[in-house]
């Protein structure tokens, strides 16, 4: 049974508070994110110049929304560009708890929640044209699994298109506490506009061993050779570190120590091959190889606020059928046959400095002893003031949150004001 009210169509039914998945799972759902999201990342660097920033869960789990009304050679064409193994009830029941982990929030150690523990927040909705009748198991799967409905909106008049689009920006810049105010602009629906799949993130940590308050100016040394005036923060404490043949990696645990940030930081002249070699089974490697190690970081501050279509991208990558209204066959969440995705919109933000870490507590320092006549060995020392690739982890679910990379700081990430 469905239920519309106002511009929202949803199932009665109350989201799974205990969905079916077990670690195998979840692991194996978790690897498939990672596989897309390496094959997007691979695909956008050489469609976009400078930095690039995107968070490919909420791109993967907007994406499992729409996968639930495919069907024919549409779904088969997103199963092979999602790399998903598993079939549909399996899958959602997965991403209910995938997701319900990760909105959850930091737990000390004795099971009270740590108000100052990362905040990570994920949301999608789909907004689709008034008057399809949409099938009652399309909206069971969406209420069950995601806890979401159908936003319906009139494209077809000027003041339909711009109806929906500042309800559009409204839901968005709730979801992400109003760090994205305007997901679409002017003009960026259309009249031929049936169904725009929407999805936000907003994400906040405070880092388990904070920067140095004081960050001086440095030069960050460009690909091309040219400098750009960036803030350096500047910490000294053990931390995970690891060293390859073809980069240094630091991971920077969030109070908690759920969530992590990974900087890849390959020599500037290897950047682009490493760059370019880079997959969801190299990264894990890189992982594994970490350890505790006494590291002299000097990390630039930055700020990335980005917005794309991934319409282009997508349809590359193999799914072009989703956007082909004479053959999509998105027939699981209609009858009447001419549903199809007209764009798939992502705004991120995400801001680096070193606040948010004032109640975080300087842990994890290790101290020798004369007594046991031990030597530590010098610490090491990284320093990041040339191009970096970074991501934000989640370390107990293995999920990829966010990928980017830094080109160019510059001084825009002089003065950060989040939270």
């Amino acid at each position: 049974m469905t239920v519309e009210t106002g511009t929202l169509m949803k199932s009665k039914l109350a989201r799974d508070p205990s969905p079916v998945a077990d670690l195998e799972a979840r692991s194996n759902l978790a690897d498939a994110n990672s596989d897309f999201a390496f094959d997007l990342y691979q695909h956008l660097r050489q469609q976009q110049d400078g930095n690039l920033f995107f968070s490919p869960y909420s791109i993967s789990a907007a994406l499992a929304m729409l996968y639930a009304a495919a069907r024919g050679a549409t779904e088969a064409q997103m199963t092979r560009t999602l790399h998903y193994a598993v079939g549909q009830t399996a899958l959602h029941a997965t991403f209910n708890a995938l997701d319900r982990r990760l909105n959850s929030p930091e737990r000390r150690w004795d099971g009270g929640v740590d108000p100052a523990g990362a905040r990570l927040l994920v949301a999608s909705a789909l907004w689709a044209q008034r008057g399809y009748a949409f099938r009652p198991e399309f909206l069971d799967v969406l209420g069950r699994n995601y806890g979401a409905g159908v936003q319906l909106a009139d494209y077809r008049d000027d003041a339909g298109r711009e109806q929906a689009r500042l309800a559009i920006n409204a839901w968005v810049s709730s979801a992400t506490e109003r760090k994205i105010p305007q997901l679409v602009g002017p003009g960026g629906l259309s009249a031929l506009t049936r169904m725009v799949l929407a999805n936000a993130i907003y994400f906040q940590g405070s880092w388990s061993d904070p920067f140095d308050d004081d960050s001086p100016r440095a030069p960050f040394y460009k690909l091309d050779g040219s400098q750009v005036a960036a803030r350096l923060m500047y910490r000294h404490t053990h931390t995970d570190y690891a060293r390859t043949p073809e980069c240094e990696v630091v991971g920077l645990p969030y109070r908690g120590h759920r969530l992590a940030f990974i900087l890849l930081l390959p020599p500037a002249e290897q950047f682009a091959a490493f760059e370019q070699s880079l997959t969801a089974q190299k990264l894990k490697r890189i992982v594994l190889a970490l350890r505790n190690s006494d590291v002299k970081l000097h990390l630039p501050r930055f700020i990335f606020d980005t917005s794309m279509s991934l319409a282009a991208a997508l349809a590359a990558l193999g799914m072009p059928l989703a956007f082909d209204a004479a053959q999509a066959d998105f027939s699981g969440a209609s009858a009447r046959g001419d549903l199809f995705l007209s764009d798939v919109i992502h705004k991120a933000f995400v801001a680096v400095d070193e606040k948010g870490t004032e109640a975080a507590a300087a842990t994890g320092l290790l101290s020798s002893s004369a007594a046991l006549r031990y030597e530590p060995p010098p610490p090491i020392v990284v320093r990041a003031d040339h191009p970096f690739i970074f991501l934000i982890r989640d370390g107990e679910t293995d999920s990829l949150l966010f990928l980017g990379r830094v080109l160019d700081p510059g001084e825009s990430a002089v003065a950060v004001d989040r939270i």
